[in-house]
């Protein structure tokens, strides 16, 4: 009970404002369902048909299929602020991980991975609770957990034998955009420590932007039918559970790595001057 709430007092203002991004994410979420249910014609709940219908109604605007669908829609937005939040709070902490290390470089720079590494799972816990939100409240209003979304699995695929688990397919989506929020915070956690906050967080939406125009002229000059992101860490919030175990899922790698390497030449750089 110690160590837990030693963590909470440690940890308040970040939680708080991780609870807030939550809860406002939610009710962007649910907001169509809200004004549904606001707008409901109440006075037509008038027997057991009634009531069906309006089971009904409350079944398919809190629906997982539904809120997964709303959520698919905005979830990169969201999860760019959360990723810049995490970013903030590596920084906010690295000042203690610099007094603790003085004159110990080796030792500095191990603390400083961890701590990035230890960040950047925000967006990532983030997103899985955002999944677990949309699970429970469907599961609560009609028990409408529907996650039949329409895979299309090709013969020659690795899941082709589960092809009719819509469960399992979801779970190896989910795994992949699970990835890819980890991927991307830990570059966002790199960008801002090697530009600065304001710059660097410029560079981090810069660097991707440039990059998809790149792949996107590429793609229209040479035809090569990969679309503009597929060499972008982005690519896995594209993913979709038929194309599992393509070769398009290693060419965001090199990227990715470049990338990885460029921003931790320049902290290093940064840190001997």
């Amino acid at each position: 009970m110690n160590k837990i709430s030693g963590f909470l007092k440690r940890n308040l203002k970040i939680i708080i404002i991780f609870m807030v991004i939550l809860f406002l994410g939610t009710i962007m979420l649910y907001w169509e369902g809200i004004n549904v249910l606001l707008k409901y014609n109440y006075y037509a709940i008038d027997g057991p048909e009634g009531i069906e219908t309006f089971w009904i109604v409350v079944g398919n605007v809190f629906g997982f299929q539904t809120a997964y669908s709303i959520y698919s829609g905005f979830r990169v937005h969201v999860f760019w602020i959360v990723a810049i939040f995490a970013a903030f709070i590596y920084l906010s902490r690295k000042n203690g991980i610099i007094k603790y290390n003085i004159g110990r470089n080796k030792e500095f720079l191990k603390e400083c991975w961890k701590k990035r590494f230890k960040y950047a799972l925000i967006p990532a816990i983030h997103y899985i609770f955002m999944i677990i939100i949309i699970a429970i409240v469907a599961n609560i209003l009609g028990n409408n957990m529907n996650y039949n979304f329409n895979y299309t699995i090709r013969e020659d695929n690795i899941l082709y034998i589960f092809k009719d688990n819509k469960l399992i397919l979801f779970i190896v989506e989910q795994s992949f955009s699970i990835l890819t929020s980890y991927i991307l915070a830990i570059l966002a956690i790199l960008f801002l420590e090697a530009f600065g906050k304001f710059i660097g967080i410029i560079n981090y939406f810069g660097i991707f932007f440039i990059a998809s125009l790149i792949t996107g002229i590429i793609e229209s000059i040479f035809k090569l039918g990969i679309g503009t992101y597929a060499f972008l860490p982005t690519y896995y919030f594209a993913y979709s559970s038929h194309d599992a175990f393509d070769i398009r899922l290693l060419y965001p790698i090199p990227l990715t790595i470049v990338l990885i390497l460029w921003l931790n030449y320049i902290i290093k750089k940064k840190e001997i001057n």
